[in-house]
C-alpha cells in the first residue's frame, strides 16, 4: 500500500500541470477581449435590439455579418407570455467561440409585466457582456454550469 501512495504522490504533481494547462486553454478559449468580432444570430428581430444596445452600451466588440468572420457568435430567444395578471417576458441569450463552440458568456432574464420587455432584457444584456469583458474572471456573471434555476411557465 505505501508503494501506491507514493506512486500517486508523484503523479499529482504531473496530473496538476496538465489540469493547470486545461484550465488556462479553456479560459483562453472563453475570455470575450475587446476588438474580438462577433456574428449575431437573427432570431425574429433580437438582433437588431441587442446590436443597438451593444452600440448604445459601447460594447468594445466588432461586429461582423458573415459568421465565419467571427471569433465569438451570439445567439438567443426572447418569448412574450401573456396571461390574465400581465405578461411574462424570458430572454435568454449566448455568446460562444465559433471555433471551439465553448460557452464564453450566458445571459438569462425573466421580467414580469414590463413596458420594453425584449429592449431592456437587451440592454441589460450589453451591460452585464461590457461588465464581463473588463473582468478577467466570471465574478459579476455566473459560470455557464452554474445558472440560476429556471421555471416552467404554463
Amino acid at each position: 500500500m505505501l508503494t501506491l501512495a507514493i506512486g500517486l504522490g508523484m503523479l499529482l504533481p504531473f496530473a496538476a500541470i496538465a489540469l493547470g494547462s486545461q484550465t488556462a486553454e479553456a479560459e483562453q478559449n472563453t475570455r470575450i477581449q475587446a476588438g474580438s468580432t462577433v456574428f449575431i444570430q437573427p432570431t425574429d428581430g433580437l438582433e437588431t435590439l441587442l446590436k443597438t444596445a451593444m452600440l448604445r452600451s459601447k460594447v468594445a466588440l466588432v461586429i461582423v455579418s458573415d459568421r465565419r468572420e467571427a471569433a465569438f457568435e451570439i445567439t438567443g430567444y426572447a418569448t412574450v407570455l401573456l396571461g390574465e395578471t400581465g405578461s411574462e417576458e424570458h430572454m435568454n441569450v449566448a455568446v460562444k467561440n465559433t471555433q471551439t463552440g465553448e460557452l464564453a458568456f450566458s445571459y438569462f432574464q425573466d421580467i414580469q409585466n414590463s413596458k420594453r420587455g425584449r429592449q431592456s432584457g437587451a440592454e441589460s444584456f450589453a451591460k452585464q457582456l461590457k461588465a464581463r469583458m473588463q473582468h478577467s474572471h466570471n465574478e459579476l456573471m455566473y459560470p455557464a454550469d452554474e445558472q440560476p434555476e429556471r421555471r416552467e411557465v404554463s
